[in-house]
This record gives structure tokens, sequence and C-alpha cells, in this order.
């Protein structure tokens, strides 16, 4: 028989937030994926904003980082999440070209993520720290990701237009999400700062 070495793990915070007078948002983290020597990176992890009382669902391993399982993961009635996912590894759901595997991408409500952008992740050698902003406009419901790798030009930017008060409730928590499959890579977030106009 085979032995596993799923990992699951979370960070997060909860906060009251005001749908009805959300303002903007901009949060920051500095964090480093690091695959152990394996030269392939498996399975990424997400920042992600949530209701408060969810709870990590069974079955969430590998490419679902801890937010989805098989039964959730493609269904947007069963979600009400919005995540930034650093994923490493190309799943069925993910964007089958070549030069996005791995991605950045924005998922709303479900694993299959609405917007995408290649991650250079595979590129950067072992314990390279990144730096990654996320802001949201609310005027505009502009949504942007950006994440950069000091003294390289290899950055990359993805975003996506999203009502948050449409897609969460009063009530959620902001943090990360992160998990593994059989192949272990550990995701480091080595400081983080968020700021909301509430």
């Amino acid at each position: 028989m085979k032995t596993r070495k799923w990992k699951l793990g979370k960070l997060f915070k909860t906060l009251n937030w005001k749908k009805w007078n959300l303002a903007d948002f901009n949060s920051g983290f500095s964090f480093v994926v690091n695959p152990n020597g394996s030269t392939l990176h498996v399975d990424g992890f997400a920042f992600f904003l949530a209701p408060v009382d969810l709870h990590l669902p069974g079955n969430s391993n590998e490419g679902y980082l801890g937010l989805f399982n098989p039964e959730t993961a493609l269904d947007p009635s069963k979600n009400q999440i919005v995540a930034i996912e650093f994923d490493s590894y190309t799943n069925d759901w993910d964007p089958n070209s070549p030069s996005q595997s791995p991605h950045i991408g924005i998922d709303v409500d479900s694993i299959k993520s609405v917007a995408t952008v290649a991650w250079p992740s595979e590129l950067e050698p072992d314990n390279v720290v990144a730096h990654a902003s996320i802001n949201y406009n609310s005027e505009s419901k502009h949504l942007s990701v950006f994440v950069a790798y000091p003294g390289d030009n290899r950055n990359a930017t993805v975003s996506t237009t999203i009502d948050l008060r449409i897609v969460l409730p009063e009530w959620i928590k902001v943090g990360f999400s992160a998990a593994t499959g059989d192949l272990v890579e550990t995701h480091d977030v080595l400081n983080w700062v968020f700021e909301a106009a509430l």
C-alpha cells in the first residue's frame, strides 16, 4: 500500500465585512515556495476570502488547496469564496496551455479560475522570496494581483471584475490555505499585511 503525504494548512484573520459599506482593500505578503529538491512543484496555496464559518472540507488535499473537494470544486452553488490561487501543478480544471503551468488564478465560488496568468515559480531557484500584492477597488469592482521576484523581470499580473458585496457575506475570514499530495512542497508566508476601508 502506498503511503500518502497529504498535508493541509490554514492561516486566517476574521473580519466584520459590512458588505453594504464595502470600500477598498489592499493586501501584501512575501512568500517562499520550496519543492524540497524535486523538479516537480505540487500543489500550491491560496489567499482567500470566505464566510467566517468556513470549515476545512474533507478530501480537500492536492489541487483542491484545502478549500474545495471533488463534490464542491466545480459547483459554484456549493461555495461562497474568492481565492487567489498560486497553483504549481496542472489539474484537469486548470488552463491546459503549457505556458500557464504553473499559474496564478482568481477563483470565484469554484476551483476553475475566472482569470489566470503564468506564474514563473519553476524558473526561480529554491528559497527565493516573492512579493505579492492583492488590491480591490470597490468603485470599479476591480480585483488585481501582482507578483514580483526582486532582481528579476519575470513578474505576473492578473485581474478581473467582481462585486464582492454580491459574492461574500457580512462576516468573513481572510487568510491562506495550502495543500499537497504525494509530492511535498512547502509554502511559507514570511509576512502579511491586510488593510481595508470598511
